[in-house]
């Protein structure tokens, strides 16, 4: 039987989210409508003075932003919060960074889904993300000059970085941390990835990999497309990883 199968509770729950934590920040103005476009798909985007504009998203995609977690690490959610589709936009009262940005989103999902919830650690099958050649960059990976995480409101090269899906996908980092890539690898593996990179501070990075099933062509999968651009592979052993339990939320009243 694999990790995955028979993932263990290994540690106790080490944060409870049950409210708004005093003196923590809130968005100035909030609103929340529900979608009934049908489309598929949705975005959210983050706005360079610190709000936030969400469109055609599930509460879980909220939480799973706000909280910066893999699709997999949340579990205990309810079905309508996977299927009901919400707008929302949210601005601050004051300049934000994106960190605060993220703090003031998980405030509004206690405040106004009554979001009540514990983390946990448990064990999966998954991956290292490691070095491919010692202490060596691949040829599109480089240490930045700008830190996107902290300034990104103020560097306008910071509006530079995307990703974009298709038959081929691109990755283009500016000022970014190597979790932005273990986030990225993570969903694509569909299953928890550890950083064992040994990078740290923002990086520069441009990553292209097909988006078809069978690679073909000149572009390559996503694995091959690590090692050769950016001097990183993947390899698979047990990996310990944190989860998201939901214990309580609730729909929000409509603006």
């Amino acid at each position: 039987m694999s990790w995955a199968r028979r993932a263990i509770l290994t540690a106790a729950a080490v944060l409870c989210v049950q409210a708004t934590l005093p003196g923590q920040a809130q968005f100035d103005v909030a609103s929340i409508k529900e979608n009934r476009s049908g489309e598929a798909g949705g975005t959210i985007r983050f706005a360079p003075d610190g709000g936030i504009r969400a469109q055609n998203v599930t509460v879980g995609s909220l939480i799973t932003t706000a909280y910066d977690l893999q699709t997999f690490q949340l579990t205990g959610i309810p079905g309508w919060a996977q299927d009901v589709r919400l707008d929302v936009n949210a601005k601050p009262a004051a300049m934000a960074t994106r960190q605060e940005a993220l703090g003031m989103l998980q405030a509004l999902l206690v405040e106004r889904f009554r979001l009540t919830a514990r983390r946990e650690t448990r064990r999966f099958d998954g991956f290292a993300l490691v070095r491919a050649n010692g202490a060596g960059f691949g040829p599109n990976l480089r240490r930045s000059a700008v830190d996107c995480e902290k300034d990104f409101a103020t560097t306008p090269r910071c509006r530079e970085g995307r990703i974009t899906y298709g038959t081929t996908n691109t990755m283009k980092a500016v000022g970014s941390p190597i979790q932005r890539l273990v986030q990225l690898v993570t969903g694509h593996a569909r299953a928890p990835v550890a950083d064992e990179t040994r990078l740290s501070g923002p990086l520069d990075f441009d990553l292209e990999w097909t988006g078809e099933l069978v690679p073909s062509g000149d572009v390559p999968a996503l694995p091959t497309a690590l090692v050769e651009q950016l001097g990183l592979k993947l390899e698979r052993r047990p990996v310990t990883s944190e989860v998201f339990v939901v214990d309580r939320i609730e729909r929000p009243d409509p603006d």
